[in-house]
């Protein structure tokens, strides 16, 4: 609305100068040709926002399906090392050394995926300004 707004604004602006002689068609032309260039730029930061916002929501969906899966999997794990743990079996350090490995890596996980959040809103903030920038020009 507001380059429309605009673009009737310097249309009108220069349909007042060529009648008072002040411009020539080049001129005009020209003037036309850089506002074109203008639309074009907002045209795409819009389609460039758009694709970003849905990229953001399928983002924000996935992390949170990867967020329950490994809470789910500690929870297994959990189980699995409280039934390890009731039974008397010589090979249960081996068992639990490896119940702890899997924790280990499961924690690391976790720590990936508590970054997330703050990158994906970083990129959404970077967007935003980016785009605030781009239409007060």
């Amino acid at each position: 609305i507001i380059t429309i707004t605009k673009l009737v604004s310097v249309t009108t602006h220069i349909i007042k100068k060529y009648k008072n002689g002040e411009l020539k068609l080049d001129d005009i032309i020209t003037i036309l040709d850089k506002e074109k260039i203008k639309i074009d730029n907002y045209s795409n930061i819009i389609l460039f926002a758009s694709i970003l916002n849905s990229h953001n929501k399928e983002m924000k969906n996935q992390w949170t399906e990867v967020k329950e899966k490994v809470e789910s999997l500690q929870l297994s794990i959990s189980d699995l090392k409280n039934t390890a743990a009731n039974y008397n079996i010589s090979i249960l350090s081996d068992f639990t050394s490896e119940i702890q490995d899997m924790e280990i890596k499961l924690l690391e996980i976790r720590l990936l995926i508590k970054q997330l959040p703050n990158y994906h809103e970083f990129i959404v903030n970077l967007t935003d300004n980016i785009i605030s920038t781009e239409k007060n020009k």
